[in-house]
């Protein structure tokens, strides 16, 4: 039995019951609505309600209400509200652990069957079950693969509330190590060419999604992707890495930087998501690496 399976990337969120709006910001050049709403501790929701603004699309000079913070009330479900003058919050990203079932063989079934009820290959099923030919018999518990949506609880970027001095500092940007450790979690999800769920992904259906959880929604195919962003010589955590795997340079095959020489992506050669270092095979294919997130700074 199958069923649909809503991934919930963001199912801890800052509930602010009262929200005045006792000071007016200037739009500044670079400037978008997740920005400042991020800077204001709401959501882009909230912010276009308390302007009556329609769509998102806002000008630089333009003059936009926003709450006043220190009478929010915020609300976790991980830690109480504190009198310092930082307010930790987590966020919490629901994932897919694999895990191993029992399925009892019943008539009919045969092993290519079996491996697509499961999400999976007949290859991998004879690995699990170290079956040497294709045969299997009625009655025998088979091992197969399935997933289990897990809580995985992050740092969101702690929020600072200085009332006395208005800092314009940058903060240390945390989400592309974020953004490493939810993609670990989806190793080993089956690969499918046009998937974008948390059962079967592509290579840059494996990328979107993930970055969906940080409210940035990028081009659908790698190529496009490779279009946006900046483009880096020195790449860092949290880059993306463009391929062309199939003889041309035209690019095909996109992946995540994280760290140590290596990235994670879906590999339709492994026939599922990986971390692979980046060997000679991949540095002659190589043809370069863009940084998204200066798309949607913080502040």
């Amino acid at each position: 039995m199958r069923k649909r399976i809503v991934l919930i990337f963001f199912t801890l969120t800052i509930f602010i019951p009262y929200i005045s709006h006792a000071g007016i910001y200037r739009v500044k050049p670079g400037d978008n609505l997740t920005k400042i709403a991020s800077r204001y501790n709401i959501t882009v929701r909230e912010l276009m309600s308390l302007n009556g603004l329609r769509g998102e699309l806002i000008k630089v000079g333009q003059k936009i209400k926003v709450p006043d913070i220190q009478n929010s009330e915020f609300s976790t479900s991980s830690a109480s509200r504190k009198d310092s003058t930082t307010t930790n919050t987590e966020v919490v990203f629901k994932v897919p652990r694999r895990i191993l079932v029992g399925y009892k063989v019943k008539s009919g079934d045969t092993l290519l069957g079996l491996a697509r009820r499961f999400h999976t290959s007949v290859r991998e099923l004879k690995r699990i079950n170290s079956l040497k030919t294709d045969t299997i018999v009625i009655g025998h518990v088979l091992k197969a693969p399935s997933y289990k949506m897990e809580e995985v609880r992050l740092p969101r970027v702690d929020i600072a509330i200085d009332t006395n001095v208005c800092a314009e500092a940058e903060a240390f940007d945390t989400r592309p190590f974020q953004l490493v450790q939810i993609a670990k979690e989806y190793q080993g999800i089956p690969y499918k060419r046009g998937g974008e769920s948390p059962y079967r992904v592509d290579c840059s259906g494996f990328v979107r999604m993930l970055f969906k959880c940080f409210d940035i929604l990028l081009p659908r195919t790698s190529r496009n992707q490779f279009e946006i962003g900046e483009k880096v010589k020195t790449i860092t955590v949290g880059d993306l890495l463009f391929f062309a795997t199939r003889g041309s340079s035209r690019v095909n095959h996109v992946g995540i930087y994280i760290g140590d020489g290596k990235f994670i992506h879906a590999s339709s050669a492994e026939g599922k998501v990986v971390i692979s270092p980046i060997s000679s095979y991949y540095k002659n294919r190589f043809r370069g690496a863009r940084r998204v997130w200066e798309l949607f700074a913080q502040e």
